[in-house]
């Protein structure tokens, strides 16, 4: 009578009868068998040990029978899976990045992300649903770092079959680019000769500043105020303001210069009331022929054309 112990390998869960046997008699060291052992355990059997190897066909020839056989069980270990973050980058002040279209929350977490990330190592249709991400670069107010990445970690991985791997995490990066920034500067008039400058403002637009931040401007422009001294005005014309911002890492700040344009100021020249005998020839007096109202920056009158009903004279005319 022949005892058959099974000792196997199962390489690609394919059992191979090479049996361990106890009961030969006579000096035998061997007996002959033939045939196969079957398992219930196959290429896409989940992970366990609970999986018999049994007789199947086997059978001993020639002097022997098989009076028993001990069944052995295959144990199925985990495979390996490789999830890898993928690098992304995130502006300055969002939540979600500019890369891969995931968005942290404000702790800086992706929770259950289906994008971020890929997989290697699945088998037999087996799938990586989810993972959760997490980086203090996803929070919103994480700065450009001076150009250096942020760590991205992986987690919690869900999905279909993935009890039978040993998952294994690899970590990403994220950069943060500056935040584009732009100094809208507002346009303003002026009429020549006034005794100041207008007020020169300016607002934020593009994507803003965040964060409660602030950058200090400084707005100047070429044009000149009437100070008291005569032709210390800036004549008629469009004169550049041009604002000056404090450099930010976090933000690309642009300031297009804008135009302060000075206006012409109202003159009025009235000729004065003349009088003359009958006959006489009409001799309009340099000191009293005309007036000017509305002169600034210390300009004046040098000349002037005054015509009367008979005859037309030019006269110098007064301040």
């Amino acid at each position: 009578m022949l005892q058959l112990l099974p000792w196997f390998t199962v390489p690609q869960f394919q059992v191979w009868p090479i049996p361990y046997s106890s009961g030969l008699v006579g000096g035998d060291t061997s007996a002959t068998l033939a045939g196969s052992l079957t398992t219930n355990a196959s290429n896409t059997a989940n992970v366990g040990s609970s999986y018999v190897i049994s007789q199947g066909n086997v059978a001993a020839s020639g002097n022997y029978t098989i009076a028993s056989y001990v069944p052995a069980n295959v144990t199925i270990t985990p495979a390996p899976l490789v999830i890898t973050a993928a690098n992304d980058s995130k502006v300055y002040g969002n939540l979600a990045t500019s890369t891969n279209s995931v968005t942290y929350n404000s702790g800086g977490v992706v929770a259950s992300a289906v994008v971020g990330y890929t997989s290697s190592g699945l088998l037999n249709g087996d799938v990586v649903n989810s993972v959760n991400l997490s980086s203090t670069g996803g929070l919103v107010t994480a700065s450009v770092n001076n150009g250096l990445a942020y760590a991205i970690t992986l987690s919690s991985a869900t999905g279909v079959g993935l009890g039978n791997y040993t998952i294994s995490y690899v970590a990403g990066q994220i950069t943060i680019t500056p935040r584009a920034l732009t100094i809208a500067i507002d346009n303003k008039t002026m009429v020549y000769g006034a005794s100041t400058l207008p007020v020169l403002t300016y607002s934020i637009a593009g994507q803003g500043l965040v964060n409660g931040d602030s950058t200090p401007v400084s707005l100047t422009t070429t044009a000149r105020s009437f100070n008291g001294t005569a032709g210390s005005a800036s004549p008629v014309a469009n004169y550049p303001i041009t604002a000056t911002a404090t450099s930010n890492p976090n933000y690309i700040i642009t300031a297009p210069d804008d135009v302060l344009s000075i206006t012409k100021a109202n003159l009025i020249i009235a000729a004065s009331n003349q009088t003359t005998t009958y006959g006489s020839p009409l001799v309009l007096s340099q000191q009293s022929a005309l007036t000017a109202t509305g002169l600034v920056n210390g300009d004046y009158v040098s000349t002037a054309v005054i015509l009367s009903n008979a005859s037309q004279t030019g006269q110098a005319g007064g301040q």
